[in-house]
């Protein structure tokens, strides 16, 4: 998965930040040995020298940190994911690139297609989309003793099925319970007691050249540990980008998303998320979401099942050195204001185009995606006080924020009492969104989000569209939860699975 392009060719992608997603190179013994050669000696050296004489999370002036205890401490809350699901892709025939496909996609979902773009090409009678397979691995982490795991957006995005394998090996199916595509931060659970559970940092400032540890499941290769130095803090990739990301040159690859980045006292400060590349493989530039913030919007899920973000109203942009000095501005600091939305809470309060905000709640704005960060971090209806340079003279304005409307988000949703009856059946069910109603009548049926119990023993899947109880059409929510809270222990429901439908028998378990 493509998480933001930079510098895409009409045919390729010449840097790009990869996200989840499977595959890979192994390294010949040849080239193991030769390596093992090179460095082995000294590296067992170093690492003698570290465990005998250096303290976890502590290091000497010559020595390199000693990780062993912090990756023993912190490896078992972390989790192998395995997803699978499916997805619309578009075959369309005016792709200017057949090699034009998306890194997330299976091998078979990419080679499947390739060959319907050029079969439509030739006769011209497949639709514009056609669901395609997707199957990735990816990471997360525990937070909850009774399994509660964090994980990456993107990763479950497209789930159908998730399967968590722990540390110790023992495997469970998890049911997702919320993702915030925005800040790309997902929950899922697994029914399980007595978990470990991952220390998440408090106070999680970093320096560049702090130690970091990274733990995921690169290429599959669960429980993987590697670690490197913080390369920087608050990395924006453009003033559309809210999400200060941390750098690191600890290596992350395609399944080490949603693991966590983790300090010299074996605290969790990030939430890793992908990295840059010119190729497919890392290069040496990693980036994880910051563990307040993922903290925060994890509370939420786990509270309302959603989060709500707030919202000012206005375009920004960086300021340059000349930029700086037209607006009489003694260094190029502070978010350039490029448009103001109409009857927005900015606009109410009297920022105009060409202000430059220098300062939020008192603290210092230097480049303009802390603008969008200090908003992710603020909830709707708060008051936040600005210093504005307007004109050429200062001014203070005092907003109060708006709610953002909510995107497109086919993330899952936690269970409200109204729903009770349909959770006892083992089903998490939320309205069809258009995209998923490929072959299925409009108002009709809802959205199987996650399936437990006696759904899941029927045959039931994630993504499967439930189109009637007992002998009774559902066409929304609230027809599903009237018919299962009207109907006995035994329950009939047709299911759609893909293009096919069928009948399963459910078993309301007491």
């Amino acid at each position: 998965m493509l998480l933001s392009l930079i510098n895409k060719s009409s045919c390729g992608i010449a840097l790009a930040i990869v996200a989840a997603g499977t595959g890979g190179l192994i390294a010949s013994a040849a080239q193991a040995n030769g390596l093992a050669h090179r460095f082995g000696a000294a590296g067992q050296a170093a690492k003698s020298e570290s465990r005998a004489d250096t303290p976890a999370g502590k290091q000497s002036m010559s020595t390199l940190p000693a990780i062993s205890g912090i990756a023993a401490r912190i490896t078992p809350t972390v989790v192998h994911l395995s997803v699978s699901g499916s997805k619309n892709v578009s075959i369309a025939a005016d792709s200017s690139c057949d090699d034009d496909v998306d890194m997330d996609e299976s091998p078979d979902a990419m080679a499947l297609k390739k060959r319907l773009k050029q079969f439509q090409k030739q006769f011209g009678i497949l639709p514009p989309m056609l669901k395609v397979p997707v199957q990735s691995d990816g990471s997360g982490v525990i937070i909850g003793e009774d399994g509660i795991i964090m994980t990456n957006a993107h990763v479950v995005e497209m789930a159908e099925a998730i399967s968590v394998k722990l540390h110790d090996r023992r495997e469970y199916q998890a049911r997702l319970l919320g993702t915030d595509p925005l800040t790309d931060i997902a929950l899922i659970k697994i029914d399980a007691k007595g978990l470990p559970v991952a220390k998440l940092a408090h106070d999680s400032r970093l320096a560049p050249g702090d130690w970091v540890v990274a733990i995921g499941s690169p290429f599959g290769l669960s429980h993987s540990v590697t670690a490197g130095v913080v390369s920087a803090t608050e990395r924006f990739f453009s003033s559309e980008d809210f999400l200060p990301f941390i750098q690191s040159d600890a290596a992350v690859n395609p399944g080490s998303s949603g693991g966590p980045l983790v300090n010299m006292r074996g605290e969790v400060v990030g939430i890793n998320s992908g990295f840059m590349t010119r190729t497919t493989g890392f290069q040496g530039l990693s980036f994880a979401i910051p563990i307040d913030l993922a903290r925060k919007v994890s509370q939420a899920l786990l509270r309302d099942g959603r989060v709500r973000h707030a919202q000012l109203g206005i375009e920004v942009q960086d300021l340059s050195d000349p930029l700086a000095k037209s607006f009489n501005l003694h260094k190029p600091a502070g978010a350039l204001v490029i448009d103001v939305s109409g009857d927005s809470t900015a606009q109410k309060a009297g920022l105009e185009i060409g202000d430059v905000i220098l300062s939020v709640d008192g603290r210092e704005i230097n480049v303009s995606g802390e603008i969008a960060t200090s908003l992710i971090m603020a909830s709707p209806g708060q008051a936040m006080a600005l210093d504005v340079w307007h004109r050429g003279a200062m001014r203070k304005v005092r907003v109060l924020l708006d709610e953002a409307p909510e995107k497109n988000d086919k993330g899952g949703m936690l269970l409200s009492a109204a729903q009770q009856d349909i959770a006892s059946l083992g089903l998490v069910i939320s309205a069809l969104d258009p995209d998923d109603q490929l072959g299925v009548n409009k108002g009709t049926g809802v959205l199987v989000r996650s399936v437990t119990g006696a759904a899941q023993h029927a045959g039931v899947r994630m993504g499967d569209i439930l189109l009637a109880l007992n002998a009774t059409p559902i066409k929304n929510l609230d027809d599903a939860v009237k018919i299962a809270a009207g109907a006995g222990d035994y329950m009939a429901a047709l299911i759609q699975h893909g293009q096919e439908k069928r009948y399963v028998a459910l078993y309301r378990g007491k």
